[in-house]
């Protein structure tokens, strides 16, 4: 606290806008100790964390709508480019017809997902993990979410019927306890 400064003391309103005329010329000439410098992964991790849990009441989310309502646009008075503008016009393309196109696959982590938008448990996208779709394929029923599936040579991308077991839920996988298999490709896949 700045010397002098005591708790529950009134300012004139003389003195308010002294105050206030201070702060804005400081403001004018005081360049910020991070201007131009970007911030390390690191750092940045560490405020997201910081940040994570914090609960903002009904309240402070009013102020923030009623502070923020009527700004600008960061997009207003900027130009797109040309190209930009004619692929807005086309309509971006999707799926099929975007230059990316995999064919509705994708590797995530080491595991193949594969574009099943229909299936119970496909996540943000419409993908799910190709060697579950195979183990439930082979048992004529989807597996539930406790169930997992393992692949015993390690490869998470071998994904041949003879390499996958399913155990009856992760704890029993992660112990990796065979004794839990419910289902072992080994055995049950013709060679």
């Amino acid at each position: 606290m700045p010397a002098g400064h005591k708790l529950g003391v009134k300012h004139s309103e003389e003195t308010k806008k002294r105050i206030s005329e201070a702060r804005r010329k400081y403001c004018k000439t005081h360049i910020s100790w991070n201007k131009g410098r970007h911030l390390s992964f690191e750092t940045k991790l560490k405020i997201s964390q910081s940040e994570k849990g914090k609960i903002i009441s009904k309240e402070q989310r009013l102020k923030l709508s009623k502070a923020l309502k009527g700004r600008p646009s960061p997009m207003k008075g900027k130009k797109l480019p040309q190209w930009r503008k004619d692929r807005i016009k086309a309509g971006q393309p999707r799926g099929e017809n975007h230059p990316r196109w995999s064919g509705g696959r994708r590797i995530r982590n080491g595991y193949v997902d594969i574009l099943m938008p229909e299936h119970p448990f496909a996540g943000y996208g419409g993908y799910i993990s190709e060697h579950r779709v195979i183990v439930e394929k082979y048992l004529g029923r989807y597996l539930t979410k406790v169930e997992s599936v393992h692949h015993f040579n390690g490869d998470k991308s071998d994904n041949r019927i003879q390499n996958l077991g399913a155990f009856k839920n992760n704890a029993f996988h992660r112990k990796l306890d065979f004794s839990q298999l419910f289902f072992d490709g080994r055995l049950s896949a013709p060679k």
